[in-house]
């Protein structure tokens, strides 16, 4: 057995090796065996009329109401492009193409990336090619996060893997970026260093994880890679980064880039980087469990975020909201008896850019009624929730795009929005009972954040505004000032004045509450997020014939500081205080007083900054302890830090030097514009509209090894036909936003010829296809040779009622042509076959499985599927006059469940039946796309076939490995399949992994088991393998066999990605009427599992 594994696997080496073969999902029944359809959706509720602003090096693409957005895009990525070209030394090949979403659920509706595996796009912001996909979320500070990143993103694409399809192609085969590598230096170059990293980095070193640095992923590995990019960076200079971008693209590895720039090996890389990074936070102060188990109400689930934590006001019932992967749930706590419920649950859970911003709450001031607000099918919904009752209100919000915050006055019949529209974020007061809102504030300046204070008569918020001026629109770079300060509004005066509260350079302000006298907000200490407090004061400024004094506020940080920093928090009407931050990758939901501190200052004197001033000063918030008072010139120079020795943790500015009575302060006043004008006028081109233009997608010369047609072989008594080695040649072409696409080719094997031309409109929710196909293939009975030809044309229509499932229908025109080839006397005479059919297929489609990595991963498939078939032309009859028909039934039914990380254990049921005065056989036995090595054999049991049956199509019931094709058969079957399967070297290799050979590689353990047969059941005495009639003259005699129509299989498997390409290798042995074989079969394939 040893011998003949050996062998087998030099056979798997040497095909591979010659042949690099590729896979093509077939969306179809089951034509060929396992390949079904499924797929994820895009539902649009909204149509978009495009149109772009053409720049020299980009091109911005906008709607209805995402004029200013474009325009605000253009004016950043003017600034940004050079600074980044710089940074790189790579100057952008292709002109960026922005595509602006007004909002993130206009996004989502978005096709682009569609034909990418399970239909997802990955990542912060998506990159296809050149593109840029941004949405606006009603903050200009994540607007130019999303920008930055973008141009990023394409600058290392272009340098890394070149700029036009050929050489993406070729470089893309050789080289896969990791996340950690690309995502983490992307997310270092948009971000710098602030708070939230600082946090996630803590967490990753302090707690052990990123010791498993091969085993982070998702946002783990892109904020590990951010800390590395950064250690890099503070270690050997900014200007190593496009050399290692260069040396990783010539040597075609990741480490290589590593090891000729710095000298060092990955490996050795992130040992030292986790040992920099460790000295950085040994002396951090741990939160004691204690405190946590002490002020925590209520126990929480893993693996979900939290968020919203908000209390009643009459402090009785707590409401949070849970998000995991994008599905969220909104639940409430009533502390008297100590029990939490689920009152709301939407979305679903899926590997997208997911939506975190819904839905928002607001407790009304009764303390009965909780309000939130969600967006369902495109539309801004507003639900009010009855505690007593549990009845649930909703309504339609109008004329506006999105809300980001909320809160309701005190007589409870209005509330105050942070509402967005037109690219703008500003403040609206909303009537509850005309159901009608009318702005505050209306400027360019975001206003997020919204709170009423002091009996309602004002509202604190957060903007990003320079002055007190309310209407004063900004210009040129005072665009690019996005930090947010604290500031009151007094809507109820006649000019709606307004008062600052904080003025920080380095870092924004969040979530501020009044409550008394003072105001609390979270802002930024020792790198951490920390909740402050600041009491309104005055000082005399001089005396003539009054007193003049001078108004600021007193800010000083709350006694509670942790060593984590604090994500949100909450105050209610009556002090009652909630606290939501992260430790140690879980999340805490704390309750107290304000008045009462739940935790002294764990450490007074915190540990020094991570980085310090290594880092570029553009890309560092303040660390010092005092809140700055007057703005800061902006300056792009570099901060020698030689010079003189810098405490970060007490630093003063130079205007606090002079100036002590701005210690700890705040004053309210006006902020001098950083910069008044752009280095060059900015002028605007025309608006143009967008036509359809059509660019090369994925066309492509290579070898394959699957069907590119799906359709049911004609039956000809022999065994279904393989695809065979050919090569492939598919063209194909795609508009802009990816709605429309046109793609043809043709693919040649030995005995094989197709042909497929598709047009896909996926404009709007109907999804609508039209093919035509043809295929052509030598067939044998063992008697005659047939050449067989199939034609079919195809509209296609999807209506998808969510993401993961949709209702698919087909209509078709299908020509079979059978020609029996003239081998001898009796073939010339036989008639050939030329018939027409019309074809109905429906089929339901449900998919929210997550793909993890190549053949792994997590969630449920399932297809529920039927068909007819009818000929058309009454001369097509089979000779007795009547006009033949099929239907088939059928199901697939898949499962993955996690176990550990990578490792899965795949479940599957697959069945069919069919039906008519027409049947369609099922050959049960081997896998799909098997390729025999050796001469093995790979139909048998040619003889028991029931030719009585009249059977018209011919199908492939797999898998069931352990024997070959036909070892059952029928109109009916029915299969299981489980697999465990296990990714060996990514489970257990802690450090980055070089190849993708090593990385992709799987050990495989599986059972099937299944059956074959026609009738009712597979023990039905009818069916053929039960029953054997012989007849000899005038004697006929029916022998009753007793044979287990249930077939089984075991055994083991291996699977790697091998030059580009995945590959299947399997040794099985089939178990039949309780017997196991002796020796295995193995097969060969080229393709994904179930």
């Amino acid at each position: 057995m040893n011998t003949l594994i050996k062998n087998n696997i030099k056979n798997i080496l040497l095909l591979s090796t010659i042949f690099l073969l590729a896979t093509t999902q077939v969306d179809a029944q089951f034509y060929n065996g396992t390949k079904v359809g499924f797929g994820k959706n895009r539902v649009q509720y909204d149509y978009f009329e495009w149109k772009f602003y053409r720049y020299q090096q980009y091109e911005t693409y906008f709607y209805t109401g995402g004029k200013e957005l474009a325009e605000y895009t253009a004016k950043v990525a003017r600034k940004y492009i050079p600074e980044q070209e710089e940074l790189f030394e790579f100057n952008l090949v292709d002109k960026i193409q922005f595509i602006i979403y007004n909002k993130q659920s206009h996004f989502k509706q978005s096709n682009v990336g569609l034909s990418l595996e399970n239909g997802e796009l990955g990542g912060i912001t998506s990159i296809m090619g050149e593109k840029v996909f941004l949405y606006f979320n009603g903050n200009h500070e994540d607007f130019d996060i999303q920008i930055k990143e973008g141009i990023a993103r394409v600058l290392i694409n272009q340098q890394v893997y070149g700029s036009n399809w050929r050489q993406v192609i070729k470089n893309s085969t050789l080289l896969t970026l990791p996340d950690w590598y690309q995502l983490g230096l992307t997310s270092y170059i948009s971000k710098g260093w602030d708070s939230e990293i600082e946090n996630s980095v803590r967490d990753g070193v302090m707690s052990g994880k990123y010791k498993r640095f091969n085993r982070l992923s998702d946002k783990d590995a892109i904020v590990a890679g951010h800390s590395l990019w950064a250690y890099i960076t503070a270690t050997y200079g900014e200007a190593v980064i496009p050399n290692i971008l260069y040396m990783t693209r010539v040597t075609q590895s990741v480490d290589k880039g590593f090891l000729y720039v710095l000298g060092v090996s990955t490996k050795s890389l992130t040992k030292e980087w986790l040992e920099f990074y460790k000295s950085e936070f040994k002396n951090l102060d741990k939160t004691p469990k204690e405190f946590y188990e002490k002020n925590e109400l209520f126990k929480i689930k893993k693996r979900r975020d939290y968020s919203q934590f908000k209390v009643s006001n009459d402090g009785n019932n707590f409401a949070y909201v849970t998000n995991k992967l994008g599905q969220y749930k909104i639940y409430i706590y009533y502390k008297d008896n100590d029990k939490k419920y689920k009152i709301f649950k939407k979305e679903f859970k899926l590997d997208r850019v997911n939506d975190y911003s819904y839905p928002v709450l607001a407790w009304h001031p009764a303390s009965e009624i909780l309000s939130f607000v969600t967006e369902e099918k495109g539309f801004l919904k507003m639900y009010y929730f009855d505690i007593n009752s549990g009845g649930l209100e909703v309504k339609a919000l109008f004329n506006l795009e999105k809300v980001t915050a909320m809160d309701y006055h005190d007589n409870g019949r209005e509330m105050v929005f942070s509402g967005v529209y037109k690219g703008q974020s500003d403040l609206y007061l909303y009537n509850i009972g005309a159901n009608s809102h009318k702005k505050i504030t209306n400027d360019l300046f975001d206003d997020i954040e919204p709170q009423f204070i002091e009996n309602s008569t004002k509202i604190i918020f957060t903007s990003n505004r320079l002055t007190d001026s309310l209407g004063y629109q900004p210009a040129n770079l005072e665009l690019f000032y996005n930090k947010r300060d604290v500031w009151i509004l007094d809507y109820l005066s006649e000019d709606k004045t307004l008062s600052r509260v904080t003025e920080s350079i380095r870092f924004s302000e969040s979530l501020p509450y009044g409550y008394d006298s003072a105001v609390y907000y979270l802002g930024e200490q020792n790198r951490v997020n920390t909740q402050f407090s600041a009491v309104k004061d005055s000082f005399i400024t001089h005396i003539d014939t009054s007193i003049h004094y001078h108004h600021f506020y007193d800010a000083k940080p709350a006694k509670t500081i942790f060593s984590r920093g604090i994500k949100e928090h909450f105050i209610n009407s009556r002090g009652v205080s909630t606290t939501v931050l992260v430790d140690n990758f879980k999340y805490h939901l704390l309750s107290n007083d304000i008045n009462e501190p739940i935790l002294d200052s764990i450490s007074q004197q915190q540990q020094k900054d991570s980085l310090q001033n290594e880092q570029l000063p553009t890309n560092l918030p303040d660390r010092s302890n005092s809140i700055l008072l007057k703005p800061v010139e902006y300056s792009s120079e570099v901060i020698n830090i030689d010079q003189e020795e810098v405490d970060i943790t007490n630093y003063v500015f130079d205007s606090e030097k002079t100036t002590p009575i701005q210690k700890n302060t705040i004053v309210i006043g006006e902020r001098k514009s950083e910069i008044d004008s752009l280095p060059e006028e900015f002028k605007m081109p025309n608006q143009r509209n967008y036509n359809l233009s059509f660019f090369n997608d994925n066309s492509a010369l290579r070898l394959s090894n699957s069907f590119v047609n799906g359709e049911y072989q004609l039956f000809t008594g022999g065994a279904f036909n393989g695809p065979g080695i050919g090569g492939l040649i598919k063209l194909g072409t795609v508009d802009l936003f990816e709605d429309h696409k046109i793609y043809g080719g043709v693919r040649i094997s030995s005995g094989t010829r197709e042909y497929f031309m598709t047009y896909q409109n996926l404009v709007r929710r109907w999804d609508k296809e039209y093919t035509f196909a043809r295929t052509t293939f030598s067939a044998t009975n063992g008697l005659n040779v047939f050449g067989v030809a199939t034609n079919t044309l195809h509209y296609s229509l999807k209506y998808p009622f969510s993401e993961v499932a949709s209702i698919r229908g087909t209509a078709s025109i299908r020509n079979d042509n059978i020609i029996v080839k003239s081998t001898d006397q009796f073939a010339l005479e036989a008639n050939n076959l030329n018939e027409f059919r019309g074809v109905i297929k429906m089929a339901y489609v449900f998919d929210n499985s997550r793909h993890k990595m190549p053949n792994i991963y997590f969630g449920t498939k399932f297809k529920l599927f039927g068909e007819y078939y009818q000929e058309v032309f009454e001369n097509n009859t089979t000779g007795d006059g009547t006009i033949g028909n099929t239907q088939v039934l059928g199901l697939d039914l898949r499962h993955s469940l996690q176990l550990s990380r990578e490792i899965v254990w795949v479940n599957r049921l697959a069945s069919s039946a069919s039906f008519g005065n027409e049947k369609l056989i099922y050959y049960m036995g081997s896998v799909d796309e098997w390729i025999p090595l050796g001469g093995q054999n790979r139909f048998i049991n040619q003889e028991d076939i029931d030719f009585t049956k009249n059977y018209r199509y011919q199908a492939l019931a797999a898998n069931l490995r352990g024997f070959p094709q036909n070892i059952r058969r029928g109109s009916n079957f029915a299969v299981i399949n489980s697999e465990l399967r296990v990714p060996v070297f990514k489970y257990f290799i802690r450090r980055p992994i070089r190849s993708k050979f090593v990385e992709n590689f799987q050990l495989i353990a599986f059972a099937d088991a299944g059956s074959a047969w026609d009738g009712v059941n597979p023990w039905d005495k009818e069916n053929r393998i039960n029953k054997d009639v012989i007849i000899d003259g005038p004697i006929k005699v029916t022998v009753f066999k007793n044979i287990d129509p249930i077939v089984a299989g075991y055994g083991f498997g291996m699977r790697t990605t091998l030059l580009g390409y995945f590959v299947r290798a399997d040794w099985a042995w089939g178990v039949e009427n309780g017997v196991s074989n002796k020796k295995p079969i193995f097969y060969l394939s080229l393709s994904l599992d179930i």
